[in-house]
């Protein structure tokens, strides 16, 4: 059996073997490299949920999913607008009220993302991805 990879993964797969055959080409390469950084490279999609937020006071419901979900011309996926909570909550930038089933906005001094440990994780994955996407893979097809 053969296998034919036409889109490059976002870090190093075991081994490709003599049975696999890799068709991707710059095209396919820029557009893994952007989908993978949308989902990992958080810092400005941060900025705008939290300004978004801010602007908003607390949100639940579907004004909450709307905000979370950004531009209705490329709306977040779920775990996308997860992750984002996830480094917001870590940073007190915000709070989960789970009784009230909102998302509290609270008064913050500015801080720095790297306080995240979420955030470091994330970006340490985007870094790992886009020197794959643009060393080896590019190379590999």
């Amino acid at each position: 059996a053969h296998v034919v990879l036409l889109d490059p993964p976002a870090g190093p797969l075991r081994a490709y073997g003599a049975m696999t055959h890799l068709a991707w080409g710059p095209a396919e390469l820029q557009f893994a490299a952007r989908v993978h950084a949308w989902q990992y490279d958080l810092r400005a999609q941060l900025s705008e949920t939290y300004r978004a937020l801010r602007a908003a006071g607390n949100a639940g419901g579907a004004e909450l999913e709307s905000l979370l979900r950004g531009s209705p011309d490329a709306p977040r996926p779920a775990h996308l607008a997860g992750r984002l909570v996830r480094v917001l909550d870590e940073l007190a930038l915000v709070s989960i009220d789970r009784d009230a089933r909102i998302l509290v906005v609270e008064q913050a001094e500015r801080t720095q993302l790297d306080q995240s440990s979420a955030f470091r994780a994330y970006h340490q994955r985007y870094e790992v991805g886009r020197r794959w996407l643009s060393g080896q893979t590019a190379k590999a097809a």
